[in-house]
């Protein structure tokens, strides 16, 4: 394993979030290539896992390697094709380029000031609430999601098929998610609801803040495939 991924957990993500030569773009925050000195966005947009694979072994650091959520528009592979790159943030994946809703992203995580990483104790509760939430969708007869870890927090990552225009229902969603079950600490990110969403690309090591036994990095990992 690179100290930044493992080829075998990034390969599972790729194959089983992604539908067959759909087009991602790859996007790692606060990073630096091993050609270069300077941290910033690194991006970059792929159809093929093993160049992405290849490409990623090129990051010397990156606070947190993260995909597009939904299938991007072919014509953005040109801007860099299968290969990672400095990037300005004109440059990168928006709304209007996804094709189509195909994941609903869940995002428990435990309430703490910004840019530091959970506790072992804050991620166990956190957890607990997922479970909760898990239990509670099964119940109303919601599929099976692919449940993750992000290294901070925990995904259920539920397939839809959905236009980017859903006249606002997946950020009503989230919303009654979030007033029903937050609280003890841990919250429902509401703000996931645009069509261009990045997540963590698991399988990469989560780097918030230091890495300190109080507060370690931690590899992101899916846990449960639907």
């Amino acid at each position: 394993m690179s100290e930044l991924f493992s080829q075998d957990e990034v390969r599972r993500a790729l194959s089983t979030m992604l539908e067959p030569g759909a087009v991602f773009e790859v996007r790692a925050v606060d990073a630096r290539l091993s050609s270069n000195y300077r941290s910033g966005i690194i991006s970059g947009y792929f159809d093929n896992a093993d160049a992405c694979l290849s490409e990623l072994e090129k990051l010397v650091s990156a606070m947190g390697v993260c995909i597009t959520l939904n299938p991007v528009n072919r014509a953005l592979l040109s801007r860099r094709a299968n290969r990672l790159a400095y990037a300005e943030r004109n440059a990168l994946t928006g709304d209007q380029h996804i094709l189509r809703r195909r994941w609903l992203l869940l995002d428990v995580d435990f309430v703490r000031p910004s840019g530091i990483s959970t506790t072992d104790a804050e991620k166990a509760l956190t957890r607990k609430k997922a479970h909760e939430i898990y239990d509670y969708l099964a119940s109303r007869g919601w599929p099976s999601p692919i449940a993750a870890d992000s290294g901070n927090a925990y995904h259920l990552d539920y397939r839809i098929d959905l236009p980017c225009d859903d006249g606002g229902l997946i950020e009503k969603v989230l919303s009654g998610l979030a007033d029903r079950f937050d609280g003890d600490g841990v919250k429902l990110d509401r703000g996931v609801h645009n069509p261009s969403r990045i997540i963590k690309l698991y399988g990469t090591l989560a780097c918030k803040g230091d890495n300190t036994e109080e507060r370690p990095w931690r590899l992101s990992k899916i846990l449960k495939g639907a």
